[in-house]
């Protein structure tokens, strides 16, 4: 009988060493398909699922106008306000979803295009009225 104890608390403490050093990274879940609002509702899901990563598009304005994913990058710093939401929505929003992130302990990755701009340019005069900035 203590042989077996011993065997079982040998077996034990050997898959706690090895479960140790055989830990993965948290699932990433790759979200490029939702607003920002429902990202933050479904923070519970996400959080039952067993992800701890989040992995979101371009959150800023794009080149071809609110339809667009984010990777015509038009302005870098216009994330969508309440009368001109991005396709996701909302500044407001996005810190939103990303603070519910936080509260359940997913890290929130976002992509970002930072080597080029849209396809905008000084001979359009919607960009050059614009301020001829970004792009």
């Amino acid at each position: 009988l203590t042989l077996v104890a011993a065997l079982s608390a040998s077996s034990l403490v050997s898959s706690f060493a090895s479960a140790q050093y055989n830990v993965s990274a948290p699932a990433m879940l790759q979200v490029f398909e939702a607003r920002w609002t429902t990202i933050e509702r479904r923070a519970p899901d996400i959080f039952m699922a067993g992800y701890g990563q989040l992995w979101i598009p371009p959150a800023y304005r794009a080149d071809s106008g609110n339809q667009s994913v984010g990777y015509d990058v038009y302005d870098r710093f216009d994330l969508g306000h309440a009368d001109s939401s991005t396709l996701y929505g909302t500044e407001r929003s996005l810190k939103r979803s990303i603070q519910e992130m936080r509260k359940i302990g997913v890290s929130v990755y976002a992509d970002l295009v930072l080597n080029h701009n849209g396809f905008n340019d000084q001979t359009n005069s919607f960009f050059t009225n614009a301020g001829g900035y970004p792009g």
